[in-house]
């Protein structure tokens, strides 16, 4: 008894925990609809989806990236950021900082390049469309997440075991309370001693 009502909690905590993932993922991401990539405490995750990076990311790799400011950013670092280049335009990219130029304004831009690329990007990155720099990654995911974003396979692999799983925690609630309930007529109810002997 005590094992099932130890199980019983776990499972309603895995569903709390569950749920309240998802509606703090959901907030934030319809908080930064049109403000580009959602950010997690300033953290985002990114997936690699071309060998521009390998060895060190290759493809299928997501690497997070905290927001950073380009004073701090130094040639070598690995910078996610908003390409202007018109093939890519608008999604974000992963390379790596080949220069820091400096502006005569005192400002600075940054020329980046893929490692796996044999020559530098052609266009500069301005501070304005600075990601973030990568602070590390988790390799071979990017496919599961990629797969996720479908809504058939979101459906069948998350939304609708969760959703069979409130239905069983449900029923196992209502028949606690029910139980609950027919030990406390009883109780309020009990036989009299002429019940008993008949």
């Amino acid at each position: 008894m005590r094992v099932k009502k130890a199980a019983s909690a776990v499972i309603k905590a895995l569903v709390f925990l569950v749920f309240a993932a998802g509606l703090f993922i959901f907030i934030t991401v319809i908080a930064n609809r049109g403000q580009g990539v959602p950010n997690f405490f300033g953290y985002c995750f990114l997936n690699v989806r071309t060998q521009s990076m390998e060895p060190v990311f290759p493809v299928g790799t997501v690497v997070i990236t905290k927001k950073a400011v380009a004073g701090t950013l130094k040639k070598g670092d690995i910078i996610s950021f908003y390409s202007q280049d018109p093939a890519i335009k608008g999604i974000p990219n992963t390379h790596r900082i080949y220069s820091v130029e400096k502006k005569e304004n005192g400002g600075v831009y940054f020329i980046t390049k893929g490692d796996n690329n044999d020559v530098q990007d052609q266009y500069p990155v301005y501070p304005s469309e600075i990601i973030g720099v990568v602070v590390g990654s988790v390799g071979s995911v990017g496919k599961a997440v990629s797969l996720l974003s479908n809504r058939y396979v979101l459906f069948f692999v998350i939304i609708l075991p969760l959703a069979v799983l409130i239905a069983v925690e449900a029923r196992n609630t209502g028949k606690m309370i029910r139980g609950k309930n027919d030990e406390a007529e009883k109780e309020n109810h009990p036989k009299d001693d002429s019940e008993v002997n008949q």
